[in-house]
This record gives structure tokens, sequence and C-alpha cells, in this order.
């Protein structure tokens, strides 16, 4: 098993990644939907688990603050047109999803233009992370950063947050097959920077 293979696996269970506690969560919750939100519990019952998808894709936490404010702001605006069939924490994870990929599109081209330079993730995993672990997650993180936006992002939702390709079409507006394309050569990119070789 490659370090790669073993670090998948182990993110699977999301041990040694550093998370925002998501445990006040009703999955299946869709809220009130047909009154107008109440902004402020609204906030409190989701801003953690927003924030735990903004962290697990960006890998930054000064990105963080930010997208959990656009985030919400966009659920303020666009409450109205909110679809009642969808739960309410699912059109969350894509609103912030489609946010931080917007920051990662904005964060590569400042790369190329030579405004931003090389990232650290060493705050990435968890504190009670092995040192191992946490070389590991930095050293995927760091690998991430250098792949285009659409496919990290796929990968990132995919293996870290654990979630099934029909929902990450969705959230990035992209077909399955797109999608298994986006992962795929993240995956291969990551396989070759982690080789056993």
């Amino acid at each position: 098993m490659t370090a790669l293979e073993h670090l998948v696996m182990t993110m699977s269970a999301r041990p040694h990644l550093r998370l925002v506690t998501e445990e006040h969560v009703d999955e299946h919750s869709h809220g009130d939907l047909g009154q107008e939100p109440d902004l402020e519990g609204l906030y409190r019952r989701y801003a953690p688990y927003v924030a735990t998808i903004a962290f697990r894709i960006t890998g930054r936490d000064n990105d963080v603050d930010d997208l959990v404010s656009e985030t919400f702001v966009e659920a303020i605006r666009s409450w109205h047109k909110l679809d009642r069939t969808r739960s309410l924490k699912g059109w969350l994870a894509t609103v912030v999803t489609r946010a931080a990929l917007k920051r990662l599109r904005r964060r590569r081209l400042r790369r190329r233009l030579g405004l931003e330079y090389g990232e650290a993730y060493e705050h990435v995993a968890s504190p009670d992370a092995s040192p191992e672990h946490r070389a590991l997650l930095s050293a995927v993180y760091a690998t991430l950063g250098k792949l285009p936006p659409e496919a990290r992002v796929a990968w990132t939702l995919r293996y870290i947050d654990g979630e099934q390709i029909e929902t990450i079409a969705l959230r990035l507006e992209m077909s399955p097959a797109t999608v298994k394309r986006r992962i795929a050569s993240a995956r291969a990119r990551l396989e070759k920077e982690f080789s056993d070789d």
C-alpha cells in the first residue's frame, strides 16, 4: 500500500484532519423554508458545518471566515429562490463549495502573476495527529495546491469529505463524467507525487 492510499483510507474516517464540530447540524433538516429565515439561528446552526467544508477545500484558516460570510450573504440573498426539495445543509454546502472554487481560481491566477507564493499547510492536521500524518497531510495539500482548482475540489470532496460523484457533480455544476475525469487527474498527480519509488 502506498503512502497516499494509506492516507486516503485514514482520511475517509477523518481522524487526522482538523475539523470544526458538526454535531449540531441535522443532515435532513430543511428548517422552516416557507417563512423568512431566522438569520441568527441559521448562522449559529450551520456556520461550523460551512466552515469545515471551506477549510477542507482551501486548507487555509484565513479563507474560512470570508467563505462563511460569503455563503450566508448568498443564503440571505437567495432564500426566496431556494429549492424546497433540497436540504438546507446540502444547499449551503453547494454555495460554500462554489465560493471556495472561485477563491482557489483567484489564488491560482495570483500565483501565476507572481502576486502570491507557495502556501504552508502545517495546520491542516488536527493537533492530535502523529507527526507523520501531519507531514503527509501538509504535503497532500501542497500538491493539491498545484492542481487545477476543479480537480482539487473534486478530489477533496470525494476523498476528504467522502461525497458521492453525483453530489460533487451537482455542487460543481459538472457532469458526473467530468467529475470522474477531474478526480482521476488529481489522483494521478498525487500518486505520482507520493509513489514509493
